[in-house]
């Protein structure tokens, strides 16, 4: 099973296939909740704080419990054949089980750490140049940052707006995001590919004027490009 918290939530069966219907905006803010504390068990205050924060309904432990079986339905349709569903109720309140569940956040950050740990000799020199890493582990991790910062479809969590803890965890995927832009720049100016780099940092240094990196990459970019900057 496939779960996408990077942009609006979703559930898939699997990761190219069509996701499923959720139900209400309440139980995708449910679904976001549990994933961002995957593997943990989420008490009941907690999740009712995620749903209605300082407001809570009357009656929202039963309300919360209706969502909950709400969601357990949508999720049972993307359940592997013989496989537990991924929703459990503990003594403590309730937990999403990723024994069987791919996160896509999990997964752009073990990507994304694992390609700046292989590329270790250019991510350590401020100024990139040719042959500090072999061209075919360039050409891979090219491919693998394309492939993690590609999950992203919009702002993660979406659905749990600005509560602290997504606040947090947004932050740390959007620094995440933008190293791996930073390597991926890196990469494509070992690959000579020094105009098309100048353009793209051209943007992402508006965007994020206190970047030292993104700016040291700018300028040797547009050096090797015969611009200044």
């Amino acid at each position: 099973m496939w779960l996408a918290v990077l942009g609006p939530v979703e559930m898939h069966r699997e990761q190219a296939s069509p996701p499923v219907a959720l139900g209400t905006r309440k139980h995708r803010v449910l679904l976001a909740a549990l994933a961002l504390g995957a593997g943990n068990v989420q008490s009941v205050d907690t999740l009712i704080d995620y749903l209605w924060g300082d407001r809570p309904p009357a009656g929202a432990h039963g309300t919360l419990q209706a969502y909950v079986s709400g969601l357990r339905r949508a999720l049972a349709t993307v359940v592997p054949e013989g496989a537990e569903p991924p929703l459990r109720t503990t003594s403590g309140g309730y937990v999403l089980d990723t024994s069987a569940l791919t996160i896509d956040a999990g997964v752009a950050s073990a990507l994304m750490h694992e390609v700046h740990r292989r590329l270790g000799p250019l991510v350590r020199h401020a100024i990139p140049g040719p042959g500090v890493v072999a061209a075919d582990v360039l050409d891979q991790a090219a491919h693998d940052l394309d492939t993690a910062t590609g999950l992203w479809r919009g702002r993660p969590y979406d659905e749990l707006g600005e509560h602290p803890q997504a606040v947090a965890e947004r932050a740390r995927l959007d620094e995440l995001r933008l190293v791996a832009c930073e390597d991926r720049a890196a990469v494509r100016l070992a690959q000579g590919e020094h105009a098309t780099v100048a353009a793209e940092l051209e943007s992402l240094t508006t965007q994020h004027p206190l970047r030292e990196r993104l700016w040291t990459l700018r300028a040797v970019a547009l050096a090797r490009s015969g611009r200044q900057a």
